[in-house]
């Protein structure tokens, strides 16, 4: 935490107190001063100049407190060169005049977990740069100089941004747009970023494949995906095509190091002896139970697994759930597509050409013979899948 010099609240040397009435009242109506506010400022640079202090050590200006109420005056003196860290105003607006020198304006934007540069300006003596609530700045004094600055309503805390670690830390009380020495609990970009937050994932994936049948996949999955956009407005609904476990994990991997969480999985896929399948049928893949357990999926505090594929209820659901702390669905019997998600309806000897199509849990030839074959192609009820809860 920095030292602030504070100076009284009212002082009146050549007109000054007058001056700083009329410039809070311009931030407080959400404008900019015009040039006679500024010729003003000009003229009172001599009585500003002496109330700055000096920069302490390793700090790029110091903080010189003119007032705080209904609307926060600053006084900054820049050390040469030295350049602030991005920063916000606690949800404040106003504006910065240049009293003296030169200065460097970096205005920044979030590109996913990133936060990048968008503009550059340089302010010269004179000049002055509107800050709005949303603003994320950092500036730099050329060659030093002065800065006068204007926020309504005064602040109690803001955001820096630690660029080189990709980390926010929040200060609370009297701090300055820089890295504190002393340590300071550190969020990482992707946890806070606009886009990151705003959308939990519904993730779609199918195999593309293994066994065939991934042109009827791929048509069930985007099936699935415009009925769940439909119900969930707020989620991002991802659909993939996974021909191997690579894909699949590199999937995964840009999702987590989007800081994205994951609020519904969905696998359409066939399954084997570990669970889903994956490869093709000369070249099958599955992760062992070994690798499901290392990794790291990031689900939100209420998210779900979703399998649909043959037998997945009868071991891989539970497995899953109890490994990864979610709930997780499957399928008893073997899987069919039909146009229906109710219940079977024959897709023709073309299913792939269909606008919509549905993976199913019904009875059928393999599951129960003959009989079950004719119940399935009569129109049998779809079996909701099984839910199994972590132990």
């Amino acid at each position: 935490m920095t030292t602030i010099s504070h100076l009284p609240a009212r002082y009146d040397a050549a007109g000054l107190d007058s001056l700083l009435d009329d410039l809070a009242g311009v931030a407080a109506r959400g404008e900019v001063p015009g040039p006679d506010l500024l010729t003003r400022v000009t003229d009172a640079l001599p009585e500003l100049a002496t109330m700055a202090a000096d920069p302490n050590d390793g700090e790029p200006y110091s903080r010189t407190i003119l007032r705080v109420d209904e609307v926060e005056i600053m006084l900054a003196r820049w050390r040469p060169g030295q350049r602030c860290a991005p920063h916000d105003h606690g949800g404040a607006g106003g504006f910065v005049i240049v009293l003296q020198g030169g200065f460097e304006e970096r205005r920044f934007d979030w590109d996913g977990p990133r936060l990048t540069v968008t503009t550059s300006t340089e302010h010269h003596t004179g000049e002055v740069t509107s800050i709005t609530s949303d603003v994320i700045h950092d500036m730099a004094g050329l060659d030093g100089g002065l800065t006068l600055h204007f926020y309504s309503p005064p602040a109690t805390s803001m955001r820096v941004f630690d660029l080189d670690r990709s980390e926010m830390l929040e200060l609370v009380g009297n701090y300055g747009a820089w890295i504190p020495r002393e340590p300071h609990p550190r969020v990482p970009f992707a946890q806070i970023s606009p886009e990151m937050l705003a959308a939990p994932v519904i993730w779609v994936a199918h195999t593309t494949h293994y066994r065939g049948g991934s042109a009827e996949f791929a048509v069930a999955a985007a099936t699935m995906a415009r009925e769940l956009a439909a119900v969930h407005p707020d989620a991002e609904v991802i659909v993939s095509g996974l021909h191997g476990k690579a894909d699949f994990i590199e999937q995964l991997t840009r999702l987590t190091e989007e800081g994205r969480e994951i609020d519904q999985l969905h696998l359409i896929s066939h399954s084997g002896m570990y669970g889903p399948m994956f490869g093709s049928t000369d070249w099958p893949e599955q992760f062992s139970p070994h690798e499901w357990r290392s990794m790291t999926i990031p689900f939100t505090a209420s998210g779900r697994a979703y399998f649909h594929a043959c037998r997945t209820a009868r071991w891989f659901a539970p497995f899953f759930a109890n490994v990864f702390g979610v709930s997780a669905f499957g399928n008893r019997n073997y899987t069919t597509v039909s146009t229906r998600k109710d219940r079977f309806s024959w897709a023709g000897r073309r299913p792939a050409s269909r606008t919509d199509l549905y993976l199913i849990d019904t009875p059928g030839r393999k599951s129960h013979g003959l009989l079950g074959a004719a119940r399935k192609y009569l129109g049998a009820a779809a079996n909701p899948p099984l839910l199994s809860t972590p132990d």
